[in-house]
């Protein structure tokens, strides 16, 4: 899933006809906000370090149950 995510945001940006060189994938992965993926919502920070919520999952009997932290 976090593949995916990672492929869709690159073809997303990718796609946009104003980018044409590295520099602009560069730039328009550190302007990345909200990102909708099926990991959730995904941005970068200023040090181009990942920001995403992270889930804790337990499986209780025969369903995934959150843990809160």
């Amino acid at each position: 899933a976090v593949a995916y995510d990672s492929a869709m945001i690159l073809f997303q940006i990718v796609s946009r006809p104003d980018i044409r060189y590295r520099s602009s994938i560069k730039n328009a992965l550190m302007n990345l906000t909200n990102f909708q993926g099926v990991t959730g919502l995904t941005s970068f920070d200023n040090n181009g370090e990942i920001k995403k919520r992270l889930y804790l999952l337990r499986i209780k009997g025969e369903k995934f149950v959150e843990l809160e932290y």
